[in-house]
């Protein structure tokens, strides 16, 4: 869990630049260029000589470069179909359907419609096809082109088992469109509809019809089909005579699919040693072969020839590892119904065969390797699983054999053969005296009808125990000791004790454990040498586990003090360092992980003490160590549960150590991984560390995330700012402002309240809710007095003031100056007052603050701001060259460039020119405004100047087209009512300056 006193970050420095945000312009559109006529010609030349590629990639650069040309919506209609001819079906989908949606009417509107349904077929996007098919049929019922749709439709309905409708399908397309050149498909369709259906008899006419067209391309399947449909009904002796007669006539590409049908039938007519013989013949056929090698296997083991059946098995094995070119699937489609040639079976297969003659070793290495060869879904992999289950039984090899079936039962919890490996399961522990456990897994085979073991009364407690159900188990040791010999009784005893620590009651584990071994020397234990220890260690556990510290590491000095083994000593020394840990005694825990590090732990435990060992480490001060430790485990530990701590562990340690690589590096695995406890404080870590990296919208990314799952976190607040940062530098307000009632609202404010508060502010500044804007900054102002955000939040009132044409705005920022802090804030509110003043055609007072804004404030974000004033001061005093100059560096600045300021100081360049009637000049920068900058007020005012311009030097057609373009582009705009009086006056306006009107509201 996040520690309350959490690492905030918080940049001030940020406020200010996302106030002032609104001044800040969007960037100018670009245009589009014609010329792509002869592009267009070529591809279609290309095309219509099927060079499909060329005219692809043809096609493809049209769109590209020439985006809005005439003729596009048709090269991309012919892009489409020049991908179809190279089975390029998914990209050839997109394209038919952006046509669509361009051209809802064009002249290709059927063609798109039917290619977009085909190729959603072809694509294997059978929910798609269906829907789009089913649209066609229903626009285009009556086509031509909706007999093939109807084919398409009812294959879509055959492999999605509606048998029934595939039939209904394919009958209204030979009804409908008897003259179709797809109307063997359609019977083949039916044929296999039928059969799906129970129909066999009308099937098999359709498929006896179909193979006596020895013409038609589809005869070799329908013969084939014919010997599976007999195949199927068990008619194996007429499926021979089918197969056969395919067989007969090589050249058909279903010919060797004929004779391998032909070996399964003599298989199930228990002809094994005719089948092998088809089989070997075909051996080496380029497709088949490796199935043909498969049945030979099988063959030899149906005839008990074990080494001869799993040399074949292993051939496969080989073949199909080599990359064998032939499909191992089933031959053709008509041979669902055999299972398919997989790693998996062949494995399987020659393991049986090898059990079978009773070399279990093999049996079991030829298992293994299945199991590592077999793909995911290969439904041999029960098999093989119980086989080995089987096998590890019968060479009493119980480690190997419990973790087997503990595998087999996590994956394969539905297996028919689960049974028969609980049965074994059972059988296992039994043998092993694990009375427990078998009875938990004979209770498992109640619904199969097992025959449930009974246990007395100490092992109904062993059971317990080992369901963890301890105070379950008090009662029935309890009552065990009063008939308990001296053996049995110590055991039962540290049993007891045991439980009782595991419920909370240590006293009485003392008790126990002491009644148990008090007084008793080494020899006294017997077989059960290792019971104290082991009860020690068990009631340690309990205590760690229930913070009884103390207790805990008492009892896990009595495991030291015993004759533990050096792995039981190892964790005694692991737990004991918990429990110095717990009380603050760095050293000590770190002499006790030291010497537990130097035995030979397992795994997960060696990770807990690194784990631990770090921690310890940070605390003492010694980081360098600590980080080495922590990252070990995090480099080493991935699968380990003490993974994520480390990682957590190891990139505070990494912050700590000025290392923001590697402590990003550990975030981003934890924000990966999992969700768990330092998931939601990984995400804030890491989202700030990328920030101050410069990496701000991965930042924003993971604040949003944090902020949408993460709401108990103590980080969720700080996230949500953050998220309602980004979405105000964004320009989504609303966003933004969701978020800041979101946080307004929750508990967690406090904290924070002020960055909130300001933000709030912020937020409605950008909106324009002025009123509101400037509500917050004076609560913040009121109520948060201490914060460092309380000069930022006088400028926000004051801004709002001055946004809302208040003229106590202007006192609001004088004060702001007074308080001569020298910053940012100071520079903003003076050139705010400055713009106030030019507002007021105070333009000397106007220069003086502006000019003086550059020396006192070197390197203001906002200078281009400044310089805007600076270029009208000048102007009005009629300074044009100077002013020119203050107006380019607006334009030129990194921060102004393509914002509005840069474009309303662009329009005042043109007004300069336009004022001393150099038209040329100020026609150039009019148009300036309108191409480059995307404002339409200012836009529309520019061409309006522009067309004057060009009226004023006689070119009166150029004016009417630029006084016609206000109108068409730019209707709404406050230049459109004087471009209609210019376009309708027969006089010349006259050499007077035109103030646009988009200029004149300019403050």
């Amino acid at each position: 869990m996040a520690s309350p006193a959490m690492k905030v970050r918080f940049h001030p420095e940020i406020a200010l630049v996302v106030l002032l945000l609104a001044l800040a312009g969007r960037p100018a559109s670009g245009g589009g260029r014609d010329g792509g006529q002869d592009r267009y010609q070529f591809a279609k030349g290309l095309y219509a000589r099927q060079q499909w590629e060329a005219a692809a990639e043809e096609f493809a650069a049209m769109l590209t470069q020439e985006p809005g040309h005439a003729d596009c919506d048709k090269a991309r209609f012919y892009l489409g179909e020049a991908l179809v001819q190279q089975n390029r079906f998914r990209e050839a989908q997109g394209h038919f359907d952006r046509y669509l949606a361009n051209q809802p009417g064009g002249e290709y509107r059927r063609q798109a419609l039917f290619r977009a349904a085909e190729c959603a077929y072809l694509s294997e996007q059978p929910e798609e096809a269906r829907r789009r098919l089913e649209a066609f049929t229903e626009t285009y019922g009556n086509d031509p082109l909706s007999g093939l749709v109807l084919t398409y439709r009812g294959h879509l309905a055959l492999r999605a088992g509606a048998a029934g409708e595939a039939e209904s399908l394919f009958r209204k397309s030979l009804q409908d469109f008897p003259g179709g050149q797809f109307q063997d498909d359609c019977r083949l369709g039916l044929a296999r509809a039928l059969e799906s259906l129970g129909n066999r008899d009308e099937a098999e006419r359709y498929y006896l019809a179909l193979a006596a067209k020895r013409n038609s391309r589809l005869a070799g399947e329908a013969q084939f089909r014919l010997g599976a449909l007999c195949y199927a009904a068990a008619r194996y002796d007429a499926a021979i005579e089918a197969f056969s007669t395919l067989e007969y006539d090589p050249a058909d590409p279903w010919a060797s699919s004929a004779q391998m049908g032909r070996g399964w039938a003599l298989v199930k007519l228990g002809r094994h040693a005719e089948a092998a013989a088809v089989f070997q013949s075909m051996q080496g056929h380029p497709r088949l072969g490796t199935e043909a090698l498969y049945w030979v296997g099988l063959c030899h083991k149906a005839r008990s020839e074990w080494d001869l059946a799993s040399k074949a098995f292993l051939a496969t094995v080989d073949r199909l590892s080599a990359g064998a070119a032939e499909n191992a699937a089933p031959a053709e489609a008509g041979s669902e119904h055999l299972p398919r040639v997989t790693l998996g079976g062949l494995y399987f297969h020659a393991g049986e065969s090898q059990l079978a003659a009773g070399r279990l070793a093999d049996a079991m290495s030829l298992f293994e390797r299945g199991t590592a060869a077999a793909a995911p879904d290969d439904p041999w992999l029960d098999d093989i699983g119980r086989a080995k289950v089987q096998s590890l039984l019968q060479q009493k090899d119980y480690s190997r054999l419990e973790v087997e079936i503990q595998g087999f039962l996590a994956s394969f919890p539905h297996s028919g053969l689960a049974a028969a490996v609980l049965r074994m399961q059972a059988r296992a522990q039994l043998e092993q005296n694990h009375y427990g456990e078998a009875e938990a897994t004979l209770h498992r085979l109640d619904d199969v009808g097992a025959e449930k073991k009974a246990s007395d009364l100490f092992l109904l407690g062993m059971a317990h125990e080992g369901q963890r159900r301890f105070a379950a188990a008090i009662e029935p040791l309890e009552a065990y000791l009063e008939t308990a010999d001296q053996a049995s009784r110590r055991q039962a005893l540290a049993l007891l004790a045991v439980c009782c620590a595991r419920c909370g009651r240590f006293d009485d584990a003392r008790r126990r454990y002491d009644e148990a071994f008090a007084g008793q020397s080494d020899s006294d234990y017997g077989s059960g040498e290792s019971l104290p220890a082991d009860s020690a260690e068990q009631v340690a556990e309990a205590a760690l586990e229930a913070g009884e510290f103390e207790t805990a590491a008492a009892f896990y000095e009595r495991v030291l003090d015993q004759k533990a083994d050096p792995s039981q000593r190892g964790r005694a020394l692991v737990g004991l360092a918990w429990c110095r840990f717990h009380a603050s005694d760095y050293a000590e825990a770190d002499k006790a992980l030291s010497a537990a590090l130097n035995l030979p732990l397992q795994e997960k435990l060696a990770f807990e003490a690194r784990l631990l060992r770090g921690k310890t480490l940070e605390k003492i001060g010694d980081l360098e160590s600590a980080w080495e430790m922590l990252h070990a485990v995090v480099r080493d530990g991935r699968q380990s549960p003490y993974w994520s701590e480390a990682s957590w562990c190891a990139a505070r340690v990494a912050e700590r150590l000025g290392r923001p690589a590697s402590a990003i590096e550990m975030y981003e695995r934890i924000a990966e991984a999992e969700p768990g406890d330092h998931t939601a404080g990984a995400l804030y870590s890491l989202a700030w560390l990328l920030r101050e990296r410069g990496e701000s919208r991965r930042a924003g990314e993971l604040f949003l995330r944090l902020y949408q799952g993460h709401r108990e976190s103590p980080y969720w607040v700080h996230a949500a700012v953050a998220v309602a940062q980004g979405h105000l530098a964004s320009g989504c307000c609303g966003d933004a402002e969701a978020v800041i009632a979101d946080v307004l609202a929750s508990e967690g404010k406090g904290e924070i309240l002020d960055r909130v508060l300001y933000l709030g502010g912020q937020v409605a500044l950008a909106a324009k809710d002025w009123r509101p804007a400037r509500e917050r900054f004076e609560r913040l102002l009121a109520e948060c007095s201490d914060s460092r955000l309380v000069a930022a939040a006088e400028f926000g009132a004051a801004e709002a003031l001055y946004r809302d044409h208040d003229p106590a705005a202007l006192e609001h920022f004088k004060r702001i100056i007074e308080a001569a802090r020298g910053d940012a804030i100071t520079a903003a509110a003076r050139l705010r007052v400055a713009q106030l003043h030019a507002e007021a055609n105070r333009w000397d007072e106007a220069h003086e603050q502006a000019g003086a804004i550059a020396g006192e404030f070197p390197g203001f974000a906002e200078q281009h701001e400044v310089d805007y004033v600076l270029g009208r001061c000048l102007a009005a005093r009629a300074r044009l060259t100077e002013a020119r100059e203050a107006y380019q560096r607006v334009i030129d600045s990194p921060a102004g460039q393509r914002t509005e300021t840069a474009a309303k100081a662009q329009l005042m360049i043109a007004e300069t020119y336009f004022h001393q009637k150099d038209y040329t000049q100020a026609f150039r920068g009019y148009m300036q405004v309108e191409i480059f900058y995307d404002y339409p007020e200012l836009q529309a005012a520019a061409l309006l100047q522009a067309g004057k311009c060009r009226q004023l030097a006689g070119k009166h057609a150029e004016a009417r087209q630029l006084y016609q373009q206000v109108l068409n582009e730019y209707p709404q705009s406050l230049a459109a009512q004087e471009a209609g009086l210019c376009l309708r006056s027969e006089d010349s306006p006259g050499d007077r300056r035109f103030a646009s009107p988009a200029a004149s509201r300019i403050r």
